[in-house]
C-alpha cells in the first residue's frame, strides 16, 4: 500500500507539473561593438515577446540585436505571453562603448523681401542647435525664419551639439532687400538762405532754396536723401555755420517716403 500511495503522489505531481504552461520570462545579454547587444531569450511557455530597451524604442523579435545611440545605464524589459498570462523580467545593463562623433554643421539660406532671411539646416550627428545672426540675435530652432531691420553684411554662426560635442561654423550673408527710406530735406524759410544738411553727422547736400509747400522729390531747391530704416541724426547749419539748427532724431521707414523742413 505504501508503494502504491508513493507512485500515485509521483504521478500527481508530473501531473499537475505538465499542467503548468505559465509563461517565465527571462534573459541574458552579450555587448558588442558600437552599442550593439544581442539579446538571448530564454523563456518558456511563450509564444509572443516585446523588448523594451529603456531608450523609447521596442522590439517583437524573439532575439533581437539592439544598438544603443548613447553610453549609458538602461532597463531592458522582456514580457513573455502565452497569449493568456504574461511574464515580466528586468534587467539593468550599461552601455560604454558607444563612440560619440563630432557634430558637422551646415546650412544653406534663401534671402527674401523686406530682409526676410530662411535658414536650412544640413548638420550631421546634431540635436541641438544655436543660431547667431549677427545683429545680436540668436534661435535654437534647427530652421529658422530671421528678419533683419537694416541691410548689410552679417557674420551669421550655427552652433551644433550632441550634447556631449559641439562644433560651429561661420558664414557672411548679405543683405539688401530692405526698402530704403526716402527722405526729402527742405525750408519755406525765405531768409535762411542755402543750408547744410547732416544725417548721422554726414553731409549729404544742401538746400539751395525755399518752397511755398511740400516740394517734388526731383525740386533742385531740396536735398533728397535714401537711407537705411531706424533711428538716425538730424542736424542742419546756414550761413557758414552762423545759424544752426538743434539736433534732432527721426526714425526712417522702410520703403517710405518723408519729408523734413528746416525753417
Amino acid at each position: 500500500m505504501k508503494n502504491i500511495s508513493l507512485l500515485s503522489c509521483c504521478i500527481l505531481l508530473m501531473y499537475l507539473t505538465a499542467c503548468d504552461s505559465s509563461p517565465v520570462s527571462q534573459f541574458k545579454y552579450k555587448t558588442q561593438e558600437q552599442g550593439i547587444i544581442v539579446f538571448k531569450n530564454e523563456s518558456t511557455n511563450a509564444e509572443s515577446f516585446r523588448w523594451e530597451f529603456g531608450d523609447s524604442t521596442y522590439s517583437e523579435e524573439s532575439n533581437p540585436a539592439h544598438q544603443f545611440a548613447e553610453n549609458g545605464k538602461y532597463e531592458v524589459r522582456l514580457s513573455a505571453s502565452n497569449g493568456i498570462d504574461t511574464s515580466t523580467s528586468l534587467l539593468a545593463i550599461e552601455v560604454k562603448n558607444v563612440v560619440i562623433k563630432v557634430p558637422e554643421p551646415d546650412f544653406s539660406y534663401s534671402i527674401g523681401d523686406s530682409g526676410t532671411v530662411t535658414f536650412k539646416d544640413s548638420s550631421e550627428n546634431a540635436k541641438t542647435y544655436q543660431w547667431e545672426f549677427g545683429d545680436g540675435t540668436y534661435d535654437r530652432t534647427p530652421n529658422p525664419i530671421h528678419t533683419y531691420d537694416k541691410n548689410g553684411k552679417y557674420n551669421v554662426t550655427l552652433t551644433a551639439s550632441n550634447g556631449e560635442k559641439s562644433k560651429s561654423i561661420i558664414a557672411t550673408i548679405e543683405v539688401s532687400s530692405i526698402p530704403l527710406t526716402t527722405y526729402v530735406f527742405y525750408t519755406t524759410n525765405t531768409y535762411v538762405g542755402q543750408i547744410e544738411v547732416y544725417v548721422d553727422d554726414v553731409f549729404i547736400g544742401n538746400i539751395k532754396g525755399s518752397v511755398e509747400s511740400l516740394p517734388n522729390p526731383d525740386d533742385y531747391r531740396s536735398v533728397t536723401y535714401k537711407g537705411e530704416p531706424g533711428r538716425h541724426k538730424l542736424s542742419a547749419r546756414a550761413g557758414g555755420g552762423r545759424h544752426e539748427w538743434p539736433e534732432t532724431y527721426v526714425n526712417f521707414v522702410s520703403g517710405a517716403t518723408k519729408y523734413h523742413s528746416f525753417n
